[in-house]
């Protein structure tokens, strides 16, 4: 899945066929995704490129860059296991998806300057060390957000529409 800075989350297809039963570790990525539009990563990583970055060149600036964004995934990762706390999920669910994903497209690779993701091994154990905190320290679940769900099949768009 992916997200634009105008609130949208895309998912293709082939993530519900892969996710199968699993709507909770579908929710996770969603939540993901949402955590990026929050926190405004799409406008952030312009800034900080078109700014921190001004004086950079080539390879040097290409690869600051790309950790931010490495960064600006982890920081998503660890605000959707707190968004699934809230929600009222239990366990490491977000976690769980992370391995589930990773090893059903086969990506086991490592973190390297070029990976505009952390790699397997980096992104579990982020993810092991916020849940253990988490775990010291819980979030209380919320009440849901009033809302309703609009489909529109010609566009084959579903909008969550808050009260």
């Amino acid at each position: 899945a992916w997200s634009a800075s105008s609130g949208t989350v895309a998912i293709p297809r082939a993530a519900f066929r892969a996710y199968g039963p699993r709507l909770d570790y579908l929710s996770c990525t969603v939540a993901h995704e949402i955590a990026h539009i929050q926190r405004h990563h799409v406008f952030q990583h312009s800034y900080y490129d078109s700014h921190a970055l001004r004086q950079l060149q080539g390879q040097q600036k290409e690869q600051q860059s790309l950790a931010k964004g490495r960064d600006d995934e982890l920081e998503a990762d660890r605000d959707a296991a707190d968004m699934m706390a809230r929600a009222g999920y239990r366990g490491r669910v977000c976690l769980d998806d992370l391995v589930f994903m990773h090893k059903s497209v086969g990506d086991g690779s490592s973190t390297e300057p070029d990976s505009t993701h952390p790699g397997y091994e980096e992104r579990i154990a982020a993810m092991k060390a916020h849940y253990e905190q988490r775990e010291r320290r819980p979030l209380k679940p919320q009440k849901a957000t009033p809302g309703s769900f609009v489909y529109n099949r010609d566009d084959n768009l579903l909008t969550f529409v808050p009260l």
